[in-house]
């Protein structure tokens, strides 16, 4: 080949390469929009209770994108509220495998597992979901009533504390530490966290009753 008809090749194929790759591109920008379309659908119908809806749009979604985590996250939301939980547990599992900080998905786990009775599986799951983000509140906040459950109340009041160092004026936060000192029997931190409680939401029932049974027991 004469050097002319060379450089005609080559600007011919560099050519084809830069329309395949404009064509590659518009492609890849239809399916994100198609994706983020039935996600939003999706959500929404979550929203609305809508769950059977929220399914179908939530699978359309994944259809278009099989790496998007927040699509199975809400995917499992959405057969949990379905009763079917097998798809449920799969699609939250779904959702940590392409993303393995995704937290939401930890503390759905640790919910489903709770459901079924499972409370060391939901604190497994629910510590997971902390080595990424270990100031979670919402993680942390569930680690601590599990710990309750399972009567574990110095490791609830750890929890605890840790989220006061981020949290204040938190009726929720001071009305579990009301209880996690009462069972500890340390009732004046008791009384002071639940007395804290009420006055900062005064519907906030848990909290009398903790100052009910700290009374109580101090009458004895």
């Amino acid at each position: 080949l004469q050097p002319t008809k060379i450089v005609l090749s080559v600007f011919l194929a560099m050519k084809n390469i830069f329309y395949a790759l404009i064509l590659l591109s518009t492609f890849s920008c239809i399916q994100e929009n198609k994706r983020n379309t039935s996600f939003i659908k999706g959500r929404d119908a979550l929203k609305q209770k809508e769950y059977q809806k929220a399914v179908i749009q939530l699978e359309m979604s994944i259809q278009q994108d099989s790496t998007f985590s927040d699509a199975w996250n809400n995917l499992g939301v959405a057969y949990f509220a379905l009763n079917n939980h097998e798809e449920a547990e799969k699609a939250y599992q779904n959702a940590i495998y392409h993303d393995s900080c995704f937290t939401d998905a930890y503390h759905n786990l640790a919910n489903f597992h709770y459901s079924k009775k499972n409370t060391q599986n939901a604190i497994d799951f629910l510590d997971k979901g902390l080595e990424c983000e270990p100031d979670n509140h919402k993680l942390l906040l569930n680690r601590a009533t599990l710990y309750q459950d399972l009567e574990s109340f110095d490791d609830a009041l750890k929890d605890l504390h840790t989220l006061r160092t981020s949290t204040t004026n938190n009726d929720v936060l001071y009305t579990n530490l009301g209880y996690t000192y009462y069972k500890l029997n340390q009732l004046d931190s008791a009384f002071h966290y639940s007395l804290m409680a009420v006055e900062i939401n005064e519907l906030r029932h848990e909290a009398y009753n903790n100052l009910g049974m700290i009374s109580m027991k101090k009458d004895r």
